[in-house]
């Protein structure tokens, strides 16, 4: 029924909107997908909808036609380059990851460095694939970038912490061979938290994602001393 009435939507009464709804309402993520890019823009610039329909295609195994969905919707801004369509672009770039397509989640990411130089999340997303891609100075660049821009932001990404930035620059600085400057890093970390129990929580997740284990205990000492959060505190531990 609720196939039926997607079609007479889209096709009788030219309500795309509807009709995805419609099609979605049947579990027919396919349908919707195509009816979706029958229209230039149906959500005009609105991301949400078309983020949460490329999702739904991932989720049924059609990671392909969420990622024609998410190229549609980012073709629908133009030379616009709005907070919605960076949104679009990290999606697209996580689709493409999954579909094994590196080089061009690479190629996207550049483009969206130029666009959104002062985005902390593609910034921290354009280091990431560096490290990936093992083009360390590039990573090390973007992420003192990174530290620049949470450093001057009035308000920290709630993921993202200095702390744990400046272990990632260790991690690099390591894997260069140098030792001396990883450890400068480490303890700049460590100076970035005191007191202050996000930092000091998001610098024990990074220390032991990066199986830095006499680190990590130091500074779940340094959580545990403050005692405000037991919460952090807990999940530290």
């Amino acid at each position: 029924l609720f196939s039926r009435l997607g079609r007479l939507r889209a096709d009788e009464l030219g309500d795309i909107g509807g009709a995805i709804a419609a099609h979605l309402s049947a579990s027919d993520a396919r349908a919707a997908g195509e009816t979706f890019l029958r229209q230039p823009s149906v959500f005009k610039a609105d991301p949400d909808p078309a983020l949460d329909l490329a999702a739904r295609l991932s989720q049924c195994g059609l990671a392909e036609g969420g990622l024609r969905v998410l190229r549609h919707q980012q073709a629908s801004y133009g030379l616009h380059y709005t907070p919605a369509r960076q949104r679009v672009t990290l999606a697209l770039v996580h689709t493409l990851r999954e579909l094994g397509q590196r080089d061009e989640a690479s190629f996207e990411l550049a483009e969206a460095a130029k666009h959104f130089p002062t985005d902390a999340e593609v910034q921290q997303a354009c280091a990431q694939d560096a490290v990936t891609r093992q083009d360390f100075g590039k990573a090390e660049q973007c992420y003192r970038a990174l530290l620049l821009l949470l450093h001057g932001a009035s308000r920290e990404p709630a993921e993202l912490r200095r702390a744990s930035v400046y272990v990632e620059l260790a991690a690099i600085k390591q894997r260069r061979g140098d030792a001396t400057a990883s450890h400068e890093l480490l303890e700049s970390g460590f100076e970035v938290a005191l007191g202050d129990v996000a930092e000091l929580s998001a610098l024990v997740g990074s220390l032991t994602a990066h199986e830095q284990w006499d680190a990590a205990e130091r500074a779940t000492l340094a959580l545990l001393e403050l005692g405000e959060d037991l919460t952090s505190t807990a999940c530290a531990l």
